[in-house]
């Protein structure tokens, strides 16, 4: 387990935790992402897949909120943090099987821009459209027809999307198996019930407002 703190004074922070017996030879790389003053930070492990024999990086971070009210974060802050996130993976060989897992706090599917926001729905997105433009996928949006738009996290303060990705890319070593919204038993564009969050008919409601998003993959054994 690692874990990352976001900094200044903020309490929360990121953490990449592993099951015990599945990866060895771990590496983190713990990232202060600029501009400082948006307190963001982002995770880079690397480790051997150890069944596999395959080498992987898993980044996870967490972006900035969408504040279309300023006139800094939506064209400049949020875009060069993905982009220092992208930069560090890049760096990574060839070899190694790259995912960036991320709050992004925007949502690529959405049409509608925020009310009395000066920014269109691109702009906002375009720290996700950032990084398909790089080869990456979203593993849940390749399960899902584009009919629905899935939303996995309401918010009091921007809009509810589905702001929680999982981008892989694509690789002849590599098989997505699974990706959905837990609780799986509910449509992926549930809305939030402000009484039971996501319980949707179970006994136990999940207590976050961001539904966890869960994704299975395959890696072939390196001959």
């Amino acid at each position: 387990m690692n874990l990352l703190k976001r900094t200044r004074s903020k309490p929360e922070g990121i953490a990449i935790l592993t099951k015990k017996g599945v990866f060895e030879q771990l590496t983190f790389d713990e990232v202060k992402l600029e501009p400082y003053f948006c307190d963001r930070v982002a995770i880079v492990m690397t480790a051997l897949h150890i069944e596999s024999g395959h080498r992987i990086s898993v980044a996870n971070t967490h972006l900035t909120v969408a504040h279309v009210t300023n006139d800094h974060d939506v064209p400049m802050c949020r875009p060069r943090q993905i982009e220092q996130v992208l930069e560090i993976m890049s760096l990574k060989s060839p070899e190694v099987l790259p995912f960036i897992c991320a709050d992004m706090n925007s949502d690529h599917w959405e049409t509608c821009p925020p009310k009395d926001s000066a920014y269109t729905c691109e702009e906002i997105s375009k720290p996700v459209h950032d990084v398909l433009r790089s080869g990456y996928v979203s593993a849940l949006h390749e399960t899902i027809e584009e009919t629905a738009r899935p939303i996995s996290h309401v918010s009091s303060y921007s809009q509810d999307g589905c702001v929680d990705y999982c981008f892989y890319r694509p690789n002849e070593v590599l098989t997505l198996s699974q990706a959905f919204l837990y609780p799986e038993c509910l449509p992926f564009d549930e809305p939030w019930d402000p009484a039971t969050g996501w319980a949707g008919g179970m006994d136990r409601p999940v207590l976050s407002d961001h539904r966890p998003l869960i994704v299975d993959f395959v890696i072939m054994k390196r001959e």
